[in-house]
């Protein structure tokens, strides 16, 4: 991870950007996202939700997901959709794991992910089981992907 100053720069801005806590874990995130072979491309940070047409709730029409991760050909109706939803935070309560959930009521991303400098928890709906599921990493990219497919 580069920094200079109190910056840290950001490979999918492909900018350099105030080192907050919260940027730190999005950095390392999306580090770690990268050896997962997770696409460059297909990888969105501070995403504003009113540019997803879909949404049509107006409250989070203006609030932005951390990190959004979509899939090409994984839902019927769009060609590009939403795989992960990614909520990073400097620690992690149970406010923000409810926050990230409640995010993704709207946005319907397949995977539910939150992040803080020690912890990954991602998130998924069992519907065989009809219940929700977490598990303590970030599966690869083709992982995700296989598992709705």
């Amino acid at each position: 991870m580069k920094l200079r100053n109190d910056l840290v720069f950001d490979p999918i801005r492909n900018a350099f950007v105030k080192a907050s806590p919260e940027e730190i874990v999005r950095q390392k995130l999306i580090k770690h996202m990268l050896a997962l072979n997770y696409p460059k491309s297909f990888i969105a940070v501070e995403k504003d939700l009113k540019s997803l047409n879909y949404i049509n709730f107006q409250e989070l029409s203006k609030r932005r997901a951390d990190i959004l991760v979509f899939g090409k050909n994984i839902h019927p109706a769009y060609n590009i959709y939403p795989l992960l939803l990614v909520e990073c935070k400097a620690s992690l309560t149970k406010s923000a794991i409810e926050q990230a959930l409640g995010y993704n009521y709207h946005i319907n991303a397949y995977f539910v992910a939150v992040a803080d400098k020690n912890n990954i928890f991602t998130y998924f709906y069992d519907k065989s089981r009809e219940e929700l599921k977490k598990i303590n990493y970030l599966p690869k990219y083709n992982e995700l992907i296989k598992a709705i497919l």
